[in-house]
């Protein structure tokens, strides 16, 4: 994260500033259009996230999941925050999340990254064993997931010492404790 980090803070704003001296036209005009740019991207992400939105409701509406919709809608905001930092690379990737086909295939390499981890993840973190699952231990750095030594078990503390009897420990057989609770709640308002 730290590197993704000193990309976004250094790298990127250097070479924005390259790009800005390297366009043939006069200092005024660049200015122009970044500001254009600012603008008609502002009006843009607006109406690809109303578009979006719109997508999003007619799925919901007809039963389904909007997973499509809902990663578009993201890049769909990402593109939105670019356009209104100001530079040439910024406002390109920006236009890049906003343009219908450009964002269909943005979403469609983010669904197979994603799922990709999710699997790796899910095929780590959880083993069948006999009716039940037994979660692994992990720690995130370095950009991944990497396995770590589980905490120690715990065995109970002996509730006396032998030949002794506590007064206030248990007596008697252990009852396991419930797997469930069913409880119900109501709200009572008072009429004070």
């Amino acid at each position: 994260m730290f590197a993704w980090m000193v990309l976004l803070f250094t790298v990127l704003p250097a070479l924005e500033i390259w790009v800005f001296f390297q366009i043939p036209m006069s200092l005024g005009a660049k200015l122009l259009v970044v500001l254009f740019t600012g603008i008609a991207g502002a009006s843009l992400a607006r109406a690809q996230g109303m578009r979006v939105i719109a997508e999003i409701q007619g799925q919901l509406a007809s039963g389904a999941m909007p997973t499509q919709e809902l990663v578009e809608g993201g890049i769909v905001l990402f593109g939105g925050a670019l356009l209104l930092t100001p530079g040439f690379l910024t406002d390109t990737i920006g236009f890049l999340c906003l343009l219908p086909p450009s964002r269909k295939l943005i979403a469609l390499g983010l669904k197979k990254w994603f799922a990709g981890r999710i699997q790796v993840a899910a095929a780590a973190g959880f083993q069948g064993s006999g009716g039940g699952f037994r979660a692994a231990h992990f720690e995130v750095r370095g950009g991944g997931m990497h396995p770590r030594k589980p905490p120690p078990e715990r065995k109970p503390e002996p509730i006396g010492a032998p030949g002794r009897v506590d007064m206030g420990a248990h007596v008697g057989p252990r009852v396991a404790a419930p797997k469930t609770i069913d409880a119900s709640f109501s709200v009572v308002e008072d009429d004070d």
